[in-house]
């Protein structure tokens, strides 16, 4: 992504449409003659015109950019050749387009704008932001040119004394649209399974924790704490740890068994929990021996009729028999055993996904190579064919079904598997979609006795526009499962395990729409040196892996854990380590007039600002409020 603005000779043919499309709405009343619609149109259009176009140097861009400096101009110039940036919305070729103006008070307005890339598609990226009347004249505020010049992964300097930041923050309408689509307290759902009752379980794989959607739109969690980890055998789900959710398989007698980190976990039907297989260590140890003592690899379990436990681990197919004894029904692969047929050959394979059919057999997908087998009850393994998907389910009428990674619902048959839907054309009644583009990539599938299915995804998954649950009915109709609960509702409550009351106190409201709450001003300390040291550490590696979600929790204010949630899910982090770009007094920051306006200036000038650039993996730009509470540094806002 790369930032160029036109030269001031450059831009008049282009002006003149602009302000002819351009919509101006006057909400204040009548101002004086420079404040005119008529006068607000063309300069403001002007102004935002010099957001796209060859670099211009500070003396061309101090007339448009309200506060423009040295330091603001070498960012701009920066940005446009920041190879390293995402090239899908600013280019150098980018049209733009003043789509509307709203006058918010007498001497700024609010600006929504577009800019269209030169390529035949003509992508759009749609913004908001703001213009001030500064030194008799129109333009754009100098949060709006932070905003545009973050987008090419640069962050932006200070600005100097005086300059006006206009309220609420300027955004990017996709970020907003995608943040909207969420379903609440869904980060990264994968493997799906439906209850007699009708409720859904949902693995939720970053949060550590299964989650039970119930029909009426409300969210509860069945198993896990969101603690990375293992305990908990013996009493409630609720009260456990787990790790790196898998796959989840429910028996006729009610007990769902689910992959959690190297273990197999049984969640019986009074919701208590054991461990059934697995001794905590990766391998494939322990066949003839009580299955808890085995090393296992798991990554999805299934239940035959009989009651024994299939589970794909590593390069085999184990099973646990119902009095606890594991054994090999498949090893694929020396030095283990057999290898499978493929079209290429004879080939290791690593079992990924399994389901039984209405035979008896089990349907496996590898995910190395990608192919679809069958195994029957004594071992002995068919290739089905190609595929690729992300999980299998078992049907009623005992078809096996499986989420396809390209867009589809699969049926798995002994001669092949079979597109029954194609999502790639479905339009799903609640789901917003980028660019209007119908489609939904799903990470798990789970069928009813009805035959209506239901469908899970993520937002980044694919061509997913949302974190979402779906159902789609027998005649294919579908629509996203409302959900109506509270974040805070399944997070950590007031003095939880590892939240004190005395550093995670409830949050007090904000004021406007640009903070979700407050923090509490109890238990604040100034920052010291070790603390300042201490808060750039932690933002370095926050939300990266492996803290996990309930980590992040830990290294934020309670204030912010609704945002927190929202930010996680929108993909704005990824995994490694941040680039910390700078640490200092949040008074000096672009963004600080925001979090003064929410929450009082008193809370600024007792913050620091850690300035996080792009790394390794990501261009991501962003400003992080950390206050320090009785000695813990917390992340409460973040900007850009």
């Amino acid at each position: 992504m790369t930032l160029h603005r036109h030269s001031a000779t450059g831009f008049a043919a282009a002006s003149a449409v602009l302000v002819a499309a351009a919509a101006l709405v006057d909400s204040t009343g009548a101002g004086a003659t420079a404040l005119t619609p008529a006068t607000m149109r063309p300069e403001i259009t002007t102004a935002f015109g010099h957001l796209v176009g060859p670099p211009e140097p500070t003396v061309a861009l101090r007339p448009y950019v309200d506060g423009a400096d040295e330091a603001l101009a070498s960012a701009f110039a920066r940005g446009a050749v920041n190879e390293n940036a995402n090239a899908s919305y600013l280019l150098a070729d980018g049209t733009m387009h003043v789509s509307s103006i709203t006058r918010t008070t007498r001497t700024t307005a609010s600006v929504a704008f577009d800019i269209a890339d030169g390529s035949a598609s003509r992508e759009v990226s749609r913004f908001v932001g703001s213009a001030v009347y500064a030194s008799g004249t129109w333009r754009v505020s100098y949060v709006t040119a932070c905003m545009l010049v973050e987008q090419e992964g640069v962050v932006c300097p200070d600005p100097h004394r005086g300059v006006t930041t206009p309220l609420p923050l300027p955004y990017s309408v996709l970020a907003r649209q995608i943040a909207g689509a969420q379903s609440p307290d869904l980060l990264r759902p994968g493997a799906l399974v439906r209850l007699p009752d009708g409720d859904l379980l949902v693995a939720d794989t970053s949060r550590d924790q299964i989650l039970e959607w119930h029909p009426g739109g409300r969210l509860t969690v069945f198993a896990g704490t969101g603690q990375l980890g293992f305990s908990g055998d013996g009493g409630p789900a609720t009260h456990a740890r787990l790790q790196r959710l898998g796959g989840m398989a429910l028996a006729p007698d009610g007990t769902l068994y689910v992959v959690s980190g190297n273990r197999v976990r049984a969640i019986a039907s009074d919701g208590v929990i054991s461990s059934v297989a697995g001794n905590g260590q990766p391998g494939s140890s322990g066949n003839g021996g009580p299955a808890i003592d085995a090393s296992l690899d798991p990554s999805d379990v299934a239940v035959a009729r009989n009651g024994t436990l299939d589970i794909a681990s590593g390069s085999a197919i184990r099973q646990v028999s119902p009095s606890g004894i594991i054994s090999s029904l498949v090893a694929g692969g020396p030095p283990a055993g057999v290898d499978v047929p493929t079209a290429k050959g004879p080939m290791a394979f690593f079992p990924t996904d399994i389901a039984f059919d209405a035979a008896g057999n089990l349907d496996v997908y590898s995910s190395s190579p990608k192919e679809m087998f069958e195994v029957s009850p004594s071992g002995r393994i068919t290739l089905i064919g190609p595929s690729y998907t992300a999980q299998l389910t078992t049907a009623l009428d005992g078809e096996v079904l499986g989420a396809g990674h390209g867009e589809s619902i699969v049926v798995v048959t002994s001669s092949g598997t079979r597109t029954v839907l194609d999502l790639s054309k479905l339009k799903i009644k609640g789901l917003w979609y980028p660019g209007d583009i119908p489609g939904i990539e799903p990470s798990g599938i789970a069928v009813a006795p009805s035959g209506v299915a239901y469908l899970d995804s993520f937002a980044g998954n694919g061509f997913s526009g949302g974190t979402s649950l779906v159902e789609i009915t027998r005649g294919h109709e579908a629509v996203a499962l409302p959900v109506h609960t509270p974040v805070l509702d399944t997070l950590p409550g007031g003095g939880a395990a590892g939240f004190p009351d005395s550093v995670y106190p409830a949050a007090r409201p904000a004021r406007g729409t640009d903070l979700a709450s407050c923090p509490s001003s109890a238990g604040l300390v100034a920052f010291d040196p070790r603390a300042t040291a201490a808060a750039r550490a932690m933002v370095a590696s926050f939300n990266a892996s492996p803290a996990g979600f309930f980590g992040d929790l830990a290294h934020s204010d309670r204030s912010w854990w609704t945002r927190l949630f929202a930010t996680w899910s929108g993909g704005a982090y990824g995994l490694g380590r941040h680039s910390v770009v700078s640490v200092g007094p949040a008074s000096r920051d672009p963004f600080a007039a925001a979090v003064a306006h929410a929450c009082g200036r008193r809370l600024v000038e007792d913050s620091l600002v850690v300035d996080v650039g792009p790394s390794d993996y990501s261009f991501q730009v962003s400003h992080l409020f950390v206050l320090d509470r009785r000695g813990h540094p917390l992340v409460y806002f973040q900007a850009s």
